[in-house]
């Protein structure tokens, strides 16, 4: 049971260092200075417990790689998550056409939002 609980604190902790990483390069982009050192420290911590956890008991355990494995997926699938929802931005493109084709390429355009 000890080594159940252990595996689920496995994948849930890598699936949060992954986030917190996530987190941490969005608020750099944004020069959120403070942030980024705090996530920065606290995305260490525990990549270093996990580590270390795994690499104790990996010959008694190799779940424990299995559970780290698909903490890293989850992790990398929640980040995109929050990537999605926290990095707004607009981008702007410049199109020089010729104006008779104009037409067809707004109509286009619109049509594929």
């Amino acid at each position: 049971m000890g080594e159940v609980i252990l595996c689920i604190g496995i994948l849930f902790g890598k699936a949060i260092e992954n986030v917190t990483y996530t987190l941490r390069t969005v608020l750099a982009t944004r020069n959120l200075k403070f942030w980024v050192t705090l996530l920065g420290i606290i995305n260490n911590t525990i990549g270093i417990i996990l580590t270390a956890t795994i690499v104790v008991g990996i010959k008694d355990s190799p779940d424990r790689l299995i559970c780290y494995a698909l903490g890293e997926t989850l992790g990398a699938f929640l980040g995109m998550l929050l990537d999605r929802k926290m990095a707004l931005g607009s981008n702007v493109m410049t199109i020089i056409v010729n104006k008779s084709i104009m037409g067809n390429i707004i109509k286009k355009l619109s049509d594929n939002n």
